[in-house]
């Protein structure tokens, strides 16, 4: 059985759809963000024969399952499709926070990614990780939104990301964390919202006015 927890991350400037490829793509763009000391979990093993290849999913529902393409839990859908893992498995996702908007689904994916890793033998380095995540959410489940969020949690504390037609790369961003977060206050409002729900903001070339004048922010 393999445990693997990845990092939340928090954005200390906004992307603003600047992590789009079809943005990115044609101007360049770059955001400010940071690992936390708040996790996804993902706890997972195959399941042993006499289960005959059932595969069982447990977040906050459970999920018995004879054929994984049946599984309802999109980011476990999505990396098992991703795998072409057809073996019965048993997964179960556990998170220290509400965790929407804080970069939850990738960093999920990103455990799993590594777990199943790990349960094959194998030892994927953080890059590998981050374009299978963004393979998964992106290609495979047809989910709206940019590519910056497995940067978050898979790098190490804070770091500057940048966008552009010859692709992403990253650095660390030094500052005086300690005095900076000193500063900072992180408050959950009892509310959470989908990505898909406020990607549309981010589409069509109405809003490229608003994108550059955020990427001029940062």
């Amino acid at each position: 059985m393999i445990i693997v927890k990845t990092p939340l991350r928090i954005n200390i400037t906004s992307c603003g759809g600047g992590d789009y490829p079809e943005y990115y793509n044609r101007f360049p763009a770059c955001n400010v963000s940071m690992a936390i000391d708040k996790h996804t979990y993902a706890v997972m093993r195959y399941r042993p024969e006499i289960y005959n290849g059932v595969s069982r999913i447990q977040y906050s529902k459970v999920e018995n399952v004879q054929d994984n393409l049946l599984i309802e839990h999109r980011g476990v859908n999505g990396v098992l499709r991703h795998l072409k893992e057809s073996r019965g498995v048993e997964i179960s996702h556990f998170c220290d926070l509400p965790s929407n908007g804080l970069g939850g689904s990738s960093s999920f994916i990103c455990s799993m990614l590594k777990g199943f890793g790990e349960l094959n033998g194998g030892n994927y380095d953080d890059e590998e990780i981050i374009s299978a995540c963004n393979t998964v959410e992106r290609v495979i489940n047809l989910e709206p939104g940019g590519h910056a969020d497995p940067y978050g949690c898979v790098v190490p504390g804070m770091k500057k990301v940048s966008f552009g037609p010859s692709g992403i790369t990253h650095s660390p961003f030094f500052i005086d964390v300690e005095a900076f977060l000193g500063r900072c206050v992180l408050l959950y409002t009892n509310g959470s919202r989908q990505s898909y729900e406020a990607a549309a903001a981010y589409e069509g070339d109405d809003s490229l006015e608003e994108k550059h004048k955020i990427q001029a922010l940062n």
